[in-house]
């Protein structure tokens, strides 16, 4: 392996340019395409300076870094950022700076910032005997993610994968590349780091070789996100004979995030004990135990109920007025 990350994606110190929407741009349009990553401020700039590693693998990925100077020197931020192969049957760049190795062969990487270009020169190299070996024994790989679904644009979580061999032992120390169907949705990078971008429904896909595996994921604001556990609880438990309690429903979705506003459905395991309301009143009916089940979205929650008789708080006593004579004594 050479300085190539397999996506491993180089962390750039002064830009990064990992982020953001787009898709992995085409060979026949890599040149007219590009797509602009916002750099800040209203300087002119006079020189655009772009940093890669010298060396790439075929089929794997890293990531050029653009620094935009002034005459002065001063870094210059804010001004769109346009990324172009000059050949991309060897590399293709997305529009975050994404550098990928097509075929053997050197290629130049440019930068256009306010019309003004820098450039930069990569290797692409074949891939080494001692990685064909690995990714040839590769039998299956399985993707999970921490969390499949994000309630809000920004929130992050984890790809893992496991790799086994075509006997089916578990493979370590195997390099993934990580892919997102939709940049525009979700992001992941090469320590299969995801983040949502935005609402929608994108896919995660972690490779090997020629071996691959996806799964879905889910941008969706907290009113949209759907149902994931039931929780319930009561103010009163036991409860009395006669007695009433409320109850309620917590509903949260996959990542803990609370819901409001959803269909809740009540139901007595045993109604001879308790009968619930549609809005979760429970009243106790005789001694014994029952079940409170609420169901929202197919999911649910259940809260063990136990009823006992009313309790005595007191006894009075009342009897007759009474007047004693003295005997008469002489």
């Amino acid at each position: 392996m050479r300085t190539s990350l397999k996506k491993h994606l180089w962390v750039p110190i002064i830009v990064s340019l990992a982020c953001g929407g787009g898709d992995l741009a085409s060979p026949s349009s890599i040149i007219s395409e590009g797509a602009s990553h916002i750099l800040s401020s209203a300087q002119i700039v006079a020189s655009v300076a772009v940093t890669l590693p010298s060396t790439l693998d075929v089929g794997d990925s890293t990531i050029a870094t653009v620094v935009a100077s002034d005459a002065s020197g001063q870094v210059v931020s804010g001004h769109p950022v346009t990324w172009s192969t000059r050949d991309p049957a060897i590399a293709i760049i997305t529009n975050q700076g994404v550098v990928s190795g097509i075929s053997v062969g050197s290629v130049i990487i440019d930068a256009a910032v306010d019309g003004v270009t820098g450039s930069a020169t990569i290797d692409v190299a074949p891939v080494t005997s001692q990685q064909q070996s690995l990714t040839a024994t590769v039998g299956s790989i399985v993707v999970s993610l921490g969390q499949y679904t994000a309630t809000a644009v920004g929130q992050t979580t984890t790809a893992t994968a496991v790799v086994t061999s075509t006997t089916g032992t578990v493979m370590t120390g195997i390099a993934i590349t990580w892919t997102s169907n939709n940049e525009r949705i979700v992001t992941v990078n090469g320590l299969g780091n995801v983040t949502a971008r935005s609402f929608g429904l994108g896919t995660v896909t972690g490779t090997v070789g020629t071996v691959s595996n996806t799964v879905p994921y889910t941008i969706a604001p907290p009113s949209l996100a759907p149902v994931a556990t039931v929780a319930l609880s009561t103010n009163t438990n036991p409860l009395a004979t006669g007695g009433t309690s409320q109850s309620t429903a917590t509903l949260r979705d996959s990542v803990g995030a609370l819901l409001t506003g959803r269909l809740v459905t009540w139901s007595s395991s045993d109604s001879a004990v308790a009968t619930v309301s549609a809005a979760g009143l429970i009243q106790g009916t005789s001694a014994g135990t029952a079940t409170i089940t609420a169901v929202s979205e197919g999911q649910v929650g259940t809260l063990p109920l136990t009823v006992v008789p009313t309790s005595i708080a007191s006894v009075v006593v009342t009897t007759p007025s009474t007047t004693l004579q003295a005997p008469n004594t002489m």
